[in-house]
């Protein structure tokens, strides 16, 4: 079978970007008022929750139907490289458990629950920050288990579901070959370089402009740093330092010209695409053996051995623990994680 062409990746590439739940807003979104947030029908009950559900499986049901019936997936799955290449990557999660309908319905309702005071007590001391206050425990507890924000809670997992973006690994590894076979490597490089500057560029007009609101002046009559557009700053922030610290691996493996260089470009863009889908999971191995099986898919035209590709992704590896992210202080990292959950906190 021969090698799709750049039109057919993309037509995979569209509906894997397309794989989640987003139109059901539409079905359960609805806007009381101008001045008013738009809020869900969905109710906090088994019926409700249940409904959903249904509604969830159907459209997705529906994004899979689409995405094993694009040529790139057909020519992908006749290949038994490619079939390797993914026991290999999940050979530690071959015991599949399945969530029944009924657990599902009730991991919804649990967002709808109060709380303990001692449950308010452990959310408010995550982390190594001092211990909090009695009083502020209940003040917590108290604003926490109020049924409005229990339902904002609620609604907002709902939305999240809705959301969430499935086959991120499927999108990176096809957009990974994609730029294999269609893409200049250098040109694709130095496409890279200048978005990472832009986002270093990015980062610091941020940084000034969330240190000039977040400072004391005469001038303001508002409370900048509250507002929900400061927050969203510092969210961007934070992200776009998690994103520059993992792009500071080494490239130079990559630069290096020869008749290899688009293979390393791959087994670089595949690496990447596995150490995000496995980052937070106990599953956090190289990925060396599934990597060298996408380097026998068809097309490939100078397959590297598993050595050197250990040898690759031994000096990445390297370099990524040596980055920002490994060297920051515990205490300040484990406090920025917190930062991050406080913004996302419904209060």
């Amino acid at each position: 079978m021969a090698i799709p062409s750049k039109e057919d990746f993309d037509d995979c590439l569209k509906c894997l970007s397309e794989f989640h739940a987003d139109e059901l807003k539409s079905k359960y979104t609805r806007q009381i008022t101008i001045l008013t947030d738009p809020e869900l029908t969905i109710t906090p009950t088994i019926e409700s929750v249940s409904e959903f559900l249904e509604s969830l499986k159907e459209i997705l049901d529906r994004k899979v139907s689409a995405v094993i019936s694009t040529k790139v997936y057909k020519w992908l799955n006749d290949q038994e490289a490619y079939k390797r290449a993914f026991k290999s990557a999940f050979r530690l999660n071959v015991k599949e458990t399945s969530s029944s309908d009924d657990n599902m319905v009730q991991h919804y309702l649990r967002y709808f629950e109060t709380i303990t005071e001692e449950q308010a007590a452990a959310i408010l001391n995550f982390g190594p920050s001092p211990k909090t206050s009695e009083i502020e425990v209940q003040k917590y507890q108290s604003k926490f288990n109020e049924e409005s924000t229990r339902l904002k809670r609620f609604h907002r997992e709902i939305k999240a579901s809705m959301d969430f973006q499935h086959g991120k690994l499927l999108y990176d590894i096809i957009h990974s070959l994609k730029i294999y076979y269609y893409y200049d490597v250098e040109k694709y490089i130095n496409f890279k370089k200048e978005q990472l500057n832009l986002a270093k560029d990015t980062k610091k007009s941020i940084d000034k402009l969330l240190l000039k609101f977040n400072t004391d002046s005469e001038y303001e009559i508002y409370l900048n740093n509250k507002s929900s557009w400061f927050k969203s700053l510092k969210r961007s922030s934070i992200e776009i330092e998690e994103m520059l610290i993992f792009s500071k691996t080494n490239l130079t493996p990559i630069e290096r010209k020869g008749p290899s260089q688009a293979e390393r470009l791959l087994v670089y863009n595949l690496w990447r695409a596995f150490k995000k889908e496995f980052e937070k999971s106990q599953n956090n191995s190289s990925k060396s053996t599934s990597i060298s099986h996408f380097l026998s898919l068809e097309g490939i035209s100078n397959p590297i051995e598993l050595g050197a590709i250990e040898k690759l992704i031994k000096k990445w590896n390297k370099q990524y623990k040596a980055s920002e992210l490994e060297k920051r202080n515990q205490r300040e990292y484990i406090e920025s994680l917190r930062q991050v959950k406080k913004l996302y906190r419904v209060m």
